[in-house]
């Protein structure tokens, strides 16, 4: 960490908080300033020249909620009932289990009554069900809105436009708006590639869901040791109205350069395979996590780099894989993962043979929707999938193990799933890639891009800096794409202030963290501060938040400390409205709770309840609807002519 000097915001001169802080962004360029004060667009792909009240209201973002009708008593005193019955389950359920059951497999009985709990217990609930009734027959409803009809009519006469369509932009680079015909066939243009998808019938799609049912029960009931009591949570597969066919879309790619393109997602959330998946996934992440080659974040990398030093004539580059999820050939894939669980040791035979049947189930199941038609996907993993990320994880890995830790000329290599960053002696980058594009020749292709000096990797842009003529260590600093909108949630959203301040303090951490120089993260910040103000957030609230972050936490942050875990935390949670903010029910909830309430039993030492708000319709959950009803309205048109 740079000296104290640096990193205090205190000078020794007698100024304001206000002062000092103002004074330090008012030496920013100018230029900077109109760069963050101008990102209040949209990117607009249609062929429709939208007016200034349409860019201006979508600029708001996807992610803007508009203010929502004040929430009902009866409404409330509902989840009250939900909060009443999770603290008494709390303490039914106090007693640690010793059978090794995942919380994640829990599968919810709504009809389960949990009994009356210790009468501490409940005279604390009485007390908050109490506190909250009274503050709610004196607190009334707000009448101001941020969001006026016309505004509200000019949205939905947009949205309802058949014509459009409204996509949030690949890396979170803002909102997209595409003419619907352009979108449509680059769709189709993506499902034509009879190598990946093939399109079915519906009756074949059905028996496919059924087939893999099937095959799942019987799964089940051979090696019901191995699945334990999760089980269960896979059985929820077999109930006809928990799953139902994907709807494949396409988010549009605008960091690439030239024509923009779809990532295609299918989320099989939906989907019947999506338990097996859940479950398969939970045990490859345990192998994931100790692979040597691969970091889990960003800061792992740092941590990484922060300890190693290089030669002088070193090249440092990164390698994306191209399109990697869709190109893993299905039985290859498969291969090349159970031989890096084989080497692992960490699973019986059996359980390996389960993993590779449950793979395979995954893999060739793969149905979804598209418009009016129903595919199935023949080669590689969907996008949208909780299997995917570890599967082409460890197909990775099994490809690149002998190679990452032998080669004498390759200094360095981390992986994060398909995008690579390495260190290798100077004049062997050529060499690099060509060994790579070996490991499954016209199958996968890696794509390289050195840097003599500094590369983009994740959100980091890494370069040979003072550091690197010091101690052969490298910089890095925050990376930004030059597309990206910074549509940050407005400051008039109808979101919880704690949840405006929380992403503000996230996003300085993650600065702090992210900057190897406190020049690097004073510079960033400056941009940060005008962004917010471009969205509104008001100066007292960010010079507030802004003294709460300095460059001195990144250490702290960098390496935590590990955390006590005190349980499962309990929260009640109600709608946010202007209303819901004026009860008080936080501090019912967190004044009534007493040290006496932890003293009743030693195994029921739960964190003080506190209240979550449940967020109301946004702007996104809007136009979807209002799109949905357009398209069929259209289609319904189409037919009666």
């Amino acid at each position: 960490p740079p000296p104290p000097s640096c990193v205090s915001i205190r000078p020794r001169c007698k100024t304001t908080r206000r002062e000092r802080v103002l004074r330090r962004f008012a030496a920013m360029p100018a230029k900077s300033i109109d760069l963050a004060l101008s990102n209040r667009a949209l990117h607009n792909k249609s062929d429709r020249t939208l007016s200034h009240d349409e860019s201006f209201l979508l600029s708001h973002g996807m992610s803007f909620i508009p203010t929502p009708p004040p929430t009902s008593r009866d409404v409330i005193l509902e989840r009250l009932d939900t909060f009443d019955r999770s603290v008494r389950m709390s303490w039914r359920f106090r007693a640690p289990s010793d059978n090794g059951f995942e919380l994640k497999f829990h599968v919810p009985k709504p009809g389960y009554d949990p009994g009356v709990a210790h009468p501490y217990v409940e005279n604390y609930l009485a007390k908050v069900r109490e506190d909250l009734e009274r503050s709610m027959l004196v607190s009334k409803p707000p009448r101001s809105t941020n969001f006026n009809i016309s505004k509200l009519r000019s949205m939905t006469s947009l949205a309802s436009d058949p014509h459009l369509e409204f996509r949030q932009a690949d890396k979170n680079l803002g909102l997209t708006v595409m003419t619907w015909s352009v979108y449509h066939e680059k769709v189709l243009k993506m499902l034509s590639d009879t190598s990946t998808y093939l399109k079915v019938p519906e009756n074949r799609a059905k028996a496919l869901a059924k087939r893999f049912l099937s095959e799942c029960k019987r799964l089940l009931k051979d090696h019901a040791s191995i699945f334990g009591k999760a089980s269960e949570f896979i059985s929820l597969t077999f109930e006809g109205s928990t799953w139902s066919f994907p709807l494949f879309y396409g988010i549009p790619k605008l960091h690439k350069p030239g024509d923009w393109l779809l990532r295609p997602i299918i989320p099989s959330f939906c989907w019947c395979t999506h338990q097996l998946s859940v479950w398969v996934s939970h045990n490859l992440n345990d192998v994931v996590k100790r692979l040597e080659t691969c970091v889990p974040s960003t800061i792992s990398l740092i941590r990484d780099l922060e300890k190693t030093s290089f030669h002088d004539d070193c090249e440092i580059g990164t390698v994306d894989v191209t399109a990697l999820y869709p190109s893993i050939p299905i039985d290859k894939g498969v291969d090349v993962v159970v031989s890096v669980l084989t080497d692992t040791k960490r699973f019986s035979a059996s359980a390996i043979t389960v993993l590779r049947i449950c793979m395979l189930l995954i893999l060739k199941f793969n149905v979804f929707r598209y418009h009016d038609g129903f595919y199935l996907q023949i080669k590689g993993t969907a996008m949208g999938s909780s299997f995917a990320p570890s599967f082409a994880n460890l197909f990775l890995y099994g490809l690149e193990k002998v190679f990452a830790s032998s080669w004498r000329h390759l200094f360095f290599y981390k992986r994060y799933i398909d995008d690579i960053f390495f260190v290798v002696r100077k004049g062997f980058s050529s060499l690099f890639v060509n060994i790579l594009n070996r490991f499954y020749e016209g199958v996968i292709v890696f794509t390289c891009e050195i840097g003599e000096e500094s590369v983009n990797f994740l959100d980091l842009v890494i370069f040979k800096g003072d550091r690197f003529s010091d101690s052969n260590r490298l910089d890095f600093k925050v990376f930004q794409k030059t597309t990206n909108l910074y549509q940050y949630i407005p400051f008039s959203s109808e979101h919880p202030l704690a949840t405006k301040e929380g992403f503000i303090k996230g996003e300085l951490v993650r600065y702090a963290v992210n900057s190897s120089t406190y020049s690097c993260f004073r510079e960033i910040r400056q941009l940060f501060f005008f962004r917010l103000r471009a969205r509104g957030y008001p100066s007292p609230l960010l010079l507030r938040n802004f003294s709460l972050v300095s460059y001195s936490i990144r250490l702290s942050k960098l390496y935590p400390l590990a955390k006590i875990d005190r349980g499962r935390p309990l929260f009640l949670n109600i709608p946010f409205d202007r209303w819901t903010t004026r009860l008080s029910a936080n501090s019912a909830l967190r004044s009534n709770w007493t040290d006496r309430l932890l003293s009743i039993d030693p195994y029921f030492n739960p964190p003080k309840p506190s209240i979550v708000y449940s967020k109301g319709r946004s702007i996104f959950d809007i136009v979807r609807s209002l799109q949905k009803r357009a398209r069929e309205e259209s289609l319904n048109s189409l037919s009666g002519r």
